[in-house]
């Protein structure tokens, strides 16, 4: 049922224009990527944390960050 309406359903500008909606993909990938490792953080012991070279504080800061607050390459702004 979910294909039927799926099929029924215009597209929008943002699907029409390959290159348009790839950048957007690309962004969207970066961000849940972001999001998803600092909340892996979080779960990281002080063991763990130390062997990677961070504080319980500086993983809590980081995991509380905007997950959009990442540079063009997908590394955590300073």
């Amino acid at each position: 049922m979910s294909a039927q309406l799926g099929n029924a359903l215009p597209l929008s500008r943002t699907t029409q224009n390959p290159v348009q909606s790839s950048a957007w993909a690309v962004l969207l990938r970066r961000v849940l990527t972001v999001v998803v490792t600092r909340q892996h953080l979080l779960e990281l012991d002080h063991h763990m944390l130390r062997d990677i070279g961070m504080t319980p504080q500086q993983a809590r800061r980081e995991a509380g960050r905007a997950p959009w607050d990442i540079e063009a390459d997908g590394k955590p702004r300073r």
